[in-house]
């Protein structure tokens, strides 16, 4: 049975708007590849000001862009005081990129506050991070409601991370419906336990469709996983061309 992927998710790259949150490491008790060890946070990118910064104050706004220059060019002390002038103004997202150097840091009550900050204010990579804070406690049902949020914020590690936990819970078809969002998002583990789950039901065609996803989107590990699965698959069916020989249409 091929591995499926997971995700937790906390580290700092001071290049996404989420600023801390990715850490992907395949659970060993689970076939699920997980985003559950890393945190992600906001990158500096101008040309992505979305609705909810615009309704943001003009100084939080600007605190929090220093912060992410300064997290690039690794001033990690500066930027923390400047997110957290922008998030004393009510920064979403600046108390999500906040709570990932907080957290690196070890410390893990303040980062947690920062997270159910910027959860509370729309942030997916906040409500995100919160939710892999909660599933390393093993608070499971709350871990789940922080991914859902996330989720319907559009995260795509959130809802492959919510899809394991739900088919860890005997639900697979919500958990399928989990990995094809993460999947239409781009999240590469999102693709990987999609294509497991249509493995497993026998949708040949759509699996290794869904590896070949996550094979180029993958970090090099995923991508070597995602590689070898598609290679058996393909051995398994006796069937080398079978991209093109017209299997199930789910995972297309």
């Amino acid at each position: 049975t091929p591995d499926k992927a997971g995700t937790t998710n906390h580290e700092v790259t001071p290049n996404q708007i989420a600023t801390s949150n990715q850490k992907e490491t395949p659970k060993q008790t689970t076939t699920l590849i997980q985003n559950g060890t890393s945190r992600l946070g906001a990158t500096h990118n101008p040309a992505e000001t979305d609705d909810h910064d615009r309704r943001e104050p003009e100084g939080a706004r600007r605190a929090f862009e220093c912060g992410l220059l300064l997290e690039e060019h690794g001033d990690l002390t500066g930027a923390m005081a400047a997110y957290e002038r922008a998030d004393r103004l009510g920064h979403a997202a600046a108390a999500a990129n906040l709570g990932v150097l907080l957290e690196q840091r070890g410390e893990w009550a303040a980062a947690e506050a920062c997270y159910r900050r910027a959860d509370q204010r729309g942030d997916a990579n906040g409500s995100f991070n919160l939710g892999v804070l909660l599933e390393e406690r093993n608070e499971l049902a709350r871990a789940m409601t922080a991914y859902k949020r996330a989720d319907r914020l559009g995260h795509g590690a959130a809802a492959a991370n919510l899809g394991v936990l739900l088919e860890e819970r005997g639900d697979p078809e919500a958990a399928e419906a989990c990995y094809r969002r993460a999947d239409q998002r781009g999240d590469a583990n999102g693709s990987f336990n999609l294509a497991v789950a249509l493995e497993e039901r026998g949708d040949h065609l759509g699996a290794l469709r869904a590896y070949q996803r996550a094979g180029h989107l993958g970090r090099p590990e995923i991508a070597e996983m995602a590689r070898a699965a598609a290679q058996d698959l393909t051995t398994q069916s006796k069937t080398p061309t079978l991209a093109g020989s017209g299997g199930g249409q789910n995972g297309s």
